[in-house]
């Protein structure tokens, strides 16, 4: 692929008479609406497909200038060409209101028919600037002395980029936030060296010097490192540590401050806000940083101080490679209250933050696009959203309306994949933003905990026929109301989790009217206690109906305390418990229900005895009145049970449970399952309380 480093700063004011005279003095313009980009045009290009523009500013900043010159042509649509190659960006390339289209009439940003067109935010290294290591002192660092020989290293500064690029702590209850440096040779991402290289360390209770906690207030903690190798390390440097430290579903990173070599101890700088255990067989974690440890290909290490990277080659340089060295930290597409513009056939890559941002506007399409390699999000629709879904206005996240995503494909992003905002939690007003049809893989390669392929907020927003693949924890997680997941494949998600869901929602009774319907879960769960959808802490107001669940989970739906969420003619197959039902607001969480609690707070902020809320959910305008720590309306009925242990625990009355459910006769996979589950009688009453269920079969879940 041809590489072009390039800079796209906007235009400055002299250079619009050099525009005037390519725009308009030039017949080109005069009825022709492409333009053509290409990152190998030299200078003094007049974006025809002749002579294209060299970099995507001037295309915009031309398109600005037409339209000023020609009034009658603003708000209709352009198609602006990208031809083959990188586009290596130093800085976010920005549309805002004057640059969108019309409703029927959009501005396309669009890969050149059967060419392959990457925007990335790293810097592209030409495979002769990379060296051998040939330093004496950095190779005698190097742990294990056959990987010495295969050391390359590359001068960051020379090749412009600057600054330290370090990285900043993520994890449960941290905010998003950019990546430090990182490699990828290839579309191959190489991991910071560290130890061990597969797998992690278990934490053991007597491993536990200081749990870094006390009476409920967390401080840096200390363990003991009972191995050898630990004398190998520095006392001091960059060195940091992955883990679940206590629970399975707060994963988080924390810097070490000190390493005791003689006693062999690890005091790190940062606390855990839930201190360290050892009890649980989760309790692992991964030392990374550290240049000790490049003992084999794919691993790398930033040296700040030198300015220089160096990494163990999973292969001998070729003339042949992409080398891409991540640097920029903001969005590589900004869209600020735009609209109608599509962006189709683009991969966007090797970027540190996000890779496409919207903010307000609307009709705004991401097309037939690839994220691969983006050290933070792929996209965010939406102002800022941490992992417990706060953003800056706790109502309206200003997603615009429309906006989303199609056909796109999602791979090695780095904390999750979509965050997906929009629409008003008081008004209920609905955006529609969307993913649709897309497909998510490895998204969490460098923190997962509520950090998940798509993180969906706000008000009416939907993700359908999507497909989910292989993810460390949840792969949705929600916030907001009105929310339709449908048609989707969701497997293999929670492989290291306990007490997590493929599906997330809870502790706030405001964010109802959710729908998951007709979506195949297959496959969740590795260890611990694991749900397909997870219902916790009080959560109300949520329909799951028409779902195929296989082997997902050992307790598939996950019931936790709340009411008003009916479960209605799924299919469950191989469970060990189909469905848990508690009523933990009556125990240990009934402080939730004091006056001026949190639950109090949460329905009071949203004005819930009054419209919309009341209009939309009648039974919310009644929540105190109606003893909410009783579980109650939680239909469960018409379901099929193939192959389950235990149909559900807690009481019947708290669902309530039907006569209506049927156990089945065993299949080993869902395309086996029969045309016709429900009789013309039992579809008659399902759709008394469900007037839009239909059976839908497997194959029409996911992508399509």
């Amino acid at each position: 692929m041809k590489i072009h480093r390039q800079c796209c700063p906007a235009i400055p004011g002299r250079a619009f008479l050099f525009l005037f005279v390519v725009l308009f003095l030039n017949p080109f313009w005069s009825e022709a609406r492409e333009w053509y980009v290409s990152p190998t045009a030299g200078p003094g290009g007049n974006g025809s497909k002749e002579r294209p523009f060299s970099c995507l500013t001037a295309a915009r900043d031309a398109i600005r200038a037409f339209r000023k010159e020609h009034p009658g042509s603003s708000g209709k649509g352009e198609t602006i060409y990208l031809r083959a190659g990188i586009f290596a960006l130093n800085e976010s390339f920005t549309l805002e209101a004057e640059d969108g289209g019309g409703e029927n009439d959009p501005v396309v940003y669009r890969a050149f028919p059967g060419e392959s067109v990457s925007l990335t935010g790293a810097v592209c290294i030409r495979p002769e600037e990379i060296k051998k290591v040939e330093d004496p002192i950095f190779l005698d660092r190097i742990i294990e002395p056959a990987a010495r020989p295969h050391l390359r290293e590359i001068d960051l500064r020379k090749a412009g980029v600057s600054d330290t690029l370090s990285w900043k702590l993520e994890g449960f209850g941290r905010p998003y936030a950019a990546s430090g440096v990182e490699l990828f040779i290839n579309g191959t991402p190489y991991r910071l060296a560290g130890y061990p290289n597969n797998g992690k360390i278990r934490i053991h209770p007597e491993d536990v010097i200081d749990p870094g906690i006390r009476n409920e207030k967390a401080y840096p903690g200390k363990i003991r490192f009972p191995d050898e190798r630990i004398k190998k390390w520095p006392e001091s440097g960059d060195a940091m540590v992955f883990g679940c430290f206590t629970y399975a579903w707060a994963s988080d990173q924390l810097r070490i401050a000190a390493i005791d070599r003689q006693k062999q101890e690890i005091t790190f700088a940062d606390a855990h806000v839930y201190g360290i255990s050892g009890k649980k067989e989760w309790n692992q974690y991964r030392i990374f940083n550290l240049p000790e440890e490049i003992d084999e290909p794919g691993e790398y290490y930033f040296d700040k101080s030198a300015g220089k990277l160096y990494y163990y080659p999973i292969h001998e340089p070729l003339s042949t490679d992409t080398i891409l060295v991540s640097r920029l930290g903001s969005p590589l597409v900004s869209m600020v209250n735009t609209s109608n513009i599509r962006m189709e056939g683009i991969s966007f890559e090797a970027a540190r933050g996000i890779g496409v941002w919207i903010v307000d506007g609307s009709n705004n399409q991401l097309k037939d696009c690839t994220f691969r390699n983006i050290g933070m999000l792929a996209v965010r629709i939406g102002l800022g959203y941490d992992s417990f879904g706060e953003h800056q206005n706790n109502f309206n996240s200003h997603g615009g309306k429309h906006n989303g995503l199609l056909h796109c494909t999602l791979d090695n992003i780095g904390s999750g994949g979509v965050c997906l905002g929009g629409g008003d939690r008081k008004s209920l007003e609905p955006a529609g933003n969307y993913v649709d049809d897309c497909s998510f893989t490895r998204c969490g390669r460098l923190t997962y905990s509520y950090k998940c392929p798509v993180n969906i907020h706000g008000v009416g927003n939907r993700i359908t026929h999507c497909q989910f693949n292989e993810s460390q924890a949840t792969e949705i997680y929600l916030h907001g109301n009105n929310h339709l997941i449908e048609y989707n494949l969701i497997q293999d998600a929670c492989t290291f989790m306990d007490d997590q869901g493929a599906f997330y929602l809870g502790r706030n009774p405001s964010e109802a009217g959710n729908v998951i319907r007709y979506n195949l879960f297959r496959n969740t769960g590795r260890f611990g206690t694991t749900m397909a959808v997870y219902m916790d802490d009080g959560a109300c107001g949520t329909s799951v109906y028409g779902n195929i669940f296989f082997h997902a989970g050992s307790r598939t739906i996950m019931m936790g305390g709340g009411s008003h969420n009916p479960m209605i003619a799924n299919i469950f197959i191989g469970s060990p418990m189909a469905i848990h039902l508690d009523n933990r607001l009556e125990n240990w969480a009934k402080d939730w229900l004091y006056k001026d609690g949190l639950f109090e707070k949460e329905l009071k902020e949203v004005d819930y005895k009054n419209p919309p809320y009341s209009l939309q959910y009648p039974w919310l305008s009644s929540y105190f009145e109606t003893d909410p720590k009783t579980p109650k309306s939680n239909d469960i009925g018409w379901n099929r049970f193939i192959g389950v242990q235990q149909i559900h625990n807690g009481k019947a009355a708290w669902g309530p449970v039907r006569k209506s459910n049927k156990i089945g006769k065993g299949i080993s996979d869902p395309a086996q399952l029969p045309d016709q589950i429900w009789s013309k009688k039992e579809l008659k009453a399902i759709r008394k309380i469900i007037p839009e269920f239909q059976p839908v079969a497997a194959e029409e879940m996911g992508r399509r």
